[in-house]
């Protein structure tokens, strides 16, 4: 049977806007590139000028957002140029002529529907920011990219800028849980490390595991970000914020290291040796991105601290 089809037609200054939703399949379709000029469209980096998109085909997973407002339609969503571009927040807006109204919030509620199908809409996030992990460009990445995405699909977010060492793990400990949908960290692996030692030591740790953690990789070497999402979108701080927005849990095991009297859990990997000389060896580089862990192997391990 094939995909049922909606469309819908909006009207900004210089042209219209065609939206076309065929299965999980959404289109915007601008009536000629001359005409993109116009305010309504705006392309990422959020707040950023307009730029010429005339067709912009995704799937209604990358829908952020949808709604009309008295003969206002407007829609947020993140969408790649080409296959290899990274995702791109863009905001389109358009009127509604009045004999329209009605097929355009029939529109905009069976696009919903579909895109949050089984997800919960305006989760609430729990957002920890370290400002000093791998190259230090944290706050930046978050302000810049992923609190826009955000903002624009209405979610609920508490932010907190680490300060110090443990901080994270302080945080978890106490956590409300019954207060966020998911915990979104836009750093490397540490501080995950201290989430889920964090919930460890929570008066109800099971519960606190259930809790997913969304990683934004703002660090050396994402490790969870690569695995969780893959080589392609790993690094891409869209799709992780998108992740945080609309990804379904998933599972991952945990191991439990107890060295003297001190347990830690860890994950992905443990070290001993070499490769746990480069990563600490070289902690004063972090500057340096990922390029830390090649000098720190070629100089063996800890070097020019």
């Amino acid at each position: 049977m094939a995909d049922h089809t909606d469309s819908l037609t909006v009207h900004g200054e210089h042209g219209t806007t065609i939206f076309t939703l065929s299965g999980p399949t959404l289109v915007v379709h601008r009536a000629s590139d001359s005409e993109f000029h116009s305010p309504p469209v705006r392309v990422s980096p959020h707040g950023g000028p307009t730029e010429k998109w005339p067709r912009i085909e995704t799937t209604v997973r990358h829908v952020l957002w949808a709604e009309v407002k008295e003969n206002l339609f407007e829609i947020a969503l993140v969408a790649r140029r080409k296959n290899s571009h990274p995702l791109s927040l863009v905001l389109v807006a358009g009127t509604v002529k009045s004999d329209q109204l009605e097929i355009a919030t029939a529109f905009t509620t069976s696009l919903m529907d579909v895109a949050y199908a089984g997800i919960r809409r305006q989760r609430r996030l729990r957002v920890l920011v370290n400002p000093k992990s791998g190259p230090g460009n944290g706050i930046g990445l978050y302000h810049r990219k992923v609190e826009p995405i955000f903002r624009a699909a209405h979610c609920h977010v508490e932010l907190t800028l680490t300060t110090h060492h443990g901080h994270a793990y302080e945080l978890m400990k106490t956590l409300d849980l019954g207060q966020y949908d998911a915990i979104v960290v836009v750093s490397g692996d540490g501080l995950v490390h201290e989430i889920i030692n964090g919930f460890a030591e929570h008066a109800r740790p099971e519960e606190a595991f259930r809790l997913p953690i969304t990683p934004v990789a703002g660090g050396s070497g994402n490790a969870l970000a690569l695995n969780i999402l893959g080589p392609k979108e790993g690094c891409d701080i869209c799709a992780a914020a998108l992740n945080a927005v609309k990804g379904r849990p998933m599972r991952i095991d945990l191991c439990s290291v107890t060295q003297g009297e001190k347990k830690t859990l860890s994950f992905i990997s443990q070290c001993v040796g070499m490769l746990a000389d480069v990563d600490l060896g070289t902690e004063h580089l972090r500057f340096l991105g990922s390029n830390r862990f090649v000098l720190g192997y070629v100089y063996g391990g800890d070097i020019f601290s």
